[in-house]
């Protein structure tokens, strides 16, 4: 928080404690509640201003304040990060997914953000990868690139105001119910296929989604053993094989997906970028 807003601050509530104090002399509590935002239900305790000391000093009440607006910000780390906090955060995912960062190239401009990244946008990359569901992946990621912790693992889980988080939706869709009920494909290819429909879906239908589930698909894809052609023609008989390129060109840009691991070539064009807008005001990346 810069100077000039936290003097601001400091002034508001200054004013707030005379006022106060001269009306009534109680303890100040400030009651912040449940917001729902984007699908998810944030709870934000009660803040006692005073706590147990009524002669309590100016610099105690308004750290108290300042803290107060501190988990109000921490409510929505994703509004905060600058496109340079998305791009390290990519990087240190991938890293996560891969395990091994020696197979990794990273220009110059990718390094310099990397091992320049200040403790207030780890925070904020940390926050938010809890948010999305991907943390354990991202720690991974700092392990392996040795970028230490601005607050222990522990600490991030105990910080206010974090999303009471709800189960993913079950996308109920004609190609979905086709799938389940299809004996023509083998259980590698129809989860990758339901995995596919339903972020495809959820993005769309602007439903509740989060990173991990793009996560999951790409593990899903680099990691099985599955059908390409027939991949390819179940995305052409539902129509989605366009969608699904566009897709495809997202996570090869944001998760490192190589062109070895798409059944589909990836595609970049207007709806391409619908599609990054789309995912941008769901607060993935």
């Amino acid at each position: 928080m810069n100077k000039a807003v936290r003097l601001k601050l400091e002034q508001n509530c200054e004013k707030h404690c005379i006022c106060e104090s001269n009306d009534c002399g109680e303890k100040w509590k400030y009651d912040i509640y449940s917001v729902k935002l984007n699908g998810k239900i944030r709870h934000i305790f009660n803040i006692n201003v005073y706590g147990s000391d009524k002669d309590a000093s100016f610099k105690i009440m308004s750290e108290k304040l300042l803290n107060m607006y501190q988990v109000v910000i921490d409510s929505n780390p994703f509004l905060l990060m600058k496109a340079d906090d998305r791009s390290v955060e990519d990087i240190l995912l991938h890293a996560g997914l891969v395990g091994d960062i020696k197979r990794l190239k990273l220009s110059n401009e990718f390094k310099q953000l990397l091992y320049s990244l200040s403790s207030e946008s780890c925070r904020r990359i940390l926050l938010h990868s809890l948010d999305e569901g991907i943390l354990e992946t991202v720690l991974i990621g700092l392990k392996l690139y040795n970028i230490p912790l601005p607050f222990s693992k522990e600490k991030i889980n105990e910080i206010y105001c974090l999303p009471k988080l709800k189960e993913q939706n079950d996308v109920k869709c004609r190609q979905i119910s086709n799938l389940k009920t299809d004996t023509s494909i083998q259980e590698a290819e129809r989860n990758i296929c339901i995995k596919l429909i339903t972020v495809l879906y959820s993005i769309k239908k602007n439903k509740y989604i989060r990173r991990v589930d793009l996560v999951e698909l790409f593990c899903s894809l680099r990691y099985n053993n599955y059908d390409e052609v027939l991949l390819y023609n179940k995305v052409c008989e539902f129509n989605l094989s366009k969608d699904t390129a566009r897709l495809f060109q997202i996570m090869k840009e944001r998760y490192g997906l190589g062109d070895g691991f798409m059944f589909i070539e990836p595609l970049a064009d207007k709806g391409t970028q619908k599609m990054r807008k789309m995912l941008f005001k769901a607060n993935i990346q």
